[in-house]
């Protein structure tokens, strides 16, 4: 009987550590992405403004991801001015994003013209930086990244979402400050993870 007990322990014991070590892999494969706000219900021309201004966004941040995937074929130097022309694109954007908050809470900051002003800064910053990205990570003479592309409508899409804030309902309001908070605004370089 003691033999019986020892032997099922020991084929108990010798599964586990395969098993432990499935459920580790499995663990470090599993990067969920993290949960974002759903976008608002603010009418068929807000949101695709919104789209955009998320695809602005989305390029931008992934583009940092991929050269941050590659640092150890740039030099610190180069290192230093990706991270310099992303400091100051990401404090473009994020201004707009704050603007945004601004208007929808009933206090704007900016008259239409700064805004507009302020909207084509914070584009033309984001196509230098998205075009140097694409030239180092794709290593590419012959760009087609999303913020070169849409350069026009960009600033557009920023005006018309500063424009919309204030006239929505509360919740919607809500929506899409939590919406600007988690999907649009730019993290820190720190805070991407490389790619």
């Amino acid at each position: 009987m003691r033999k019986h007990t020892t032997r099922g322990l020991f084929i108990h014991r010798s599964l586990s550590l395969p098993v432990g070590l499935v459920l580790l892999l499995f663990a470090q494969k599993c990067d969920h992405p993290p949960k974002t706000t759903p976008p608002p219900d603010i009418g068929a021309q807000a949101m695709q403004a919104l789209q955009i201004v998320s695809k602005q966004s989305e390029e931008s941040q992934t583009f940092v991801g991929r050269f941050k995937g590659k640092s150890n074929t740039f030099t610190p130097q180069q290192i230093e001015f990706a991270q310099d022309k992303y400091s100051q694109t990401l404090a473009a954007v994020n201004s707009l994003v704050d603007e945004i908050k601004n208007a929808a809470i009933g206090s704007p900051t900016l008259t239409d013209d700064e805004f507009k002003s302020k909207a084509k800064v914070a584009v033309d910053s984001n196509v230098t930086l998205n075009t140097l990205m694409e030239q180092a990570v794709d290593n590419t003479s012959s760009f087609d990244n999303f913020v070169l592309t849409n350069a026009n409508k960009l600033p557009d899409s920023w005006i018309t979402l500063w424009r919309v804030a204030p006239s929505l309902s509360q919740p919607q309001k809500q929506q899409l400050v939590n919406f600007l908070d988690s999907s649009i605004r730019y993290k820190s370089w720190d805070g991407i993870k490389k790619k």
